[in-house]
């Protein structure tokens, strides 16, 4: 156990700075416009479909010296 005891453990907690604060205010507010994973997971799918075109015109363009 810490030489200081739970005094030493809780004087720290009770001189949060005005930078922790902020800090765990802006962290909650992050983790609070996390959208759930198959949003993200759809997104992502959404993404690479629409880029598929584009890949294959390059893909062919290079293939076939255009």
């Amino acid at each position: 156990m810490d030489r200081r005891g739970a005094a030493g453990r809780s004087g720290r907690l009770a001189q949060a700075s005005k930078e922790d604060v902020m800090m765990q205010s802006a962290l909650q507010r992050a983790r609070r416009n996390i959208a759930p994973r198959m949003t993200v997971v759809n997104r992502a799918r959404a993404a690479i479909r629409s880029l598929c075109p584009i890949a294959f015109a390059y893909l062919a363009d290079r293939a076939y010296g255009g």
